[in-house]
């Protein structure tokens, strides 16, 4: 995770990062952060270089911190499982208390990008995704997917990753008339090949 300003002590331009695991979470010691300029009202470059090895945080290019643990195992290394980006605004708890005045807050975001390397080209992969639709969308009853060959399986996440539903046949739609309203991802399977959608049930 990377956290701006979430502890009242520290400078408001310093950017922290930490892996929480199963072994390390409260009291975390892998993390590790750097002091910057003008977080709060210029825009930056965050990132990840996530390797089999190892994961590297940036900011504007600049790495400042690398978790690297000598044993990799489950308890210290579980990122061979797929992940998800999340954006939030955290208020309140360790943060300080919010203030009773206080009515909105925005989060300017420019762009996400993922980038993958592997044995498919780049092309490839967007041609697959690009290749992929979902309909409609918003929904509130069924999904539809298009696509030049139906995906051999699918799964539905809500946004705290959560597993909501599987399908290993009829993946050509997606019942959501029983899901609460919000965000979801969507993960369709085509052989060894995966394309993430994000969808939202009214």
């Amino acid at each position: 995770m990377m956290e701006h300003g979430i502890f009242q002590n520290q400078n408001i331009n310093y950017i922290g990062s930490a892996l929480h695991t199963s072994c390390c979470h409260a009291g975390n010691p892998n993390h590790g952060g750097v002091l910057t300029t003008d977080l709060a009202n210029d825009f930056h470059v965050y990132s990840m270089n996530w390797s089999a090895n190892q994961i590297t945080f940036l900011i504007d290019g600049v790495g400042y911190y690398t978790y690297n643990p000598t044993v990799k195992n489950l308890s210290t290394w579980p990122f061979f499982e797929d992940q998800f980006i999340l954006l939030n605004v955290a208020m309140g708890g360790i943060a300080g208390a919010v203030d009773p005045n206080f009515t909105e807050s925005v989060m300017v975001v420019d762009y996400v990008k993922v980038y993958q390397a592997d044995g498919v080209s780049l092309d490839e992969i967007t041609y697959l995704s690009n290749s992929v639709k979902m309909y409609p969308n918003p929904a509130n009853n069924l999904i539809f997917i298009s696509s030049d060959v139906a995906p051999s399986n699918l799964s539905v996440y809500n946004v705290f990753g959560k597993l909501i539903l599987e399908q290993e046949s009829n993946t050509e739609c997606i019942d959501v008339s029983s899901l609460k309203s919000g965000v979801y991802f969507v993960d369709l399977y085509f052989g060894e090949e995966k394309v993430g959608k994000r969808v939202v049930v009214k």
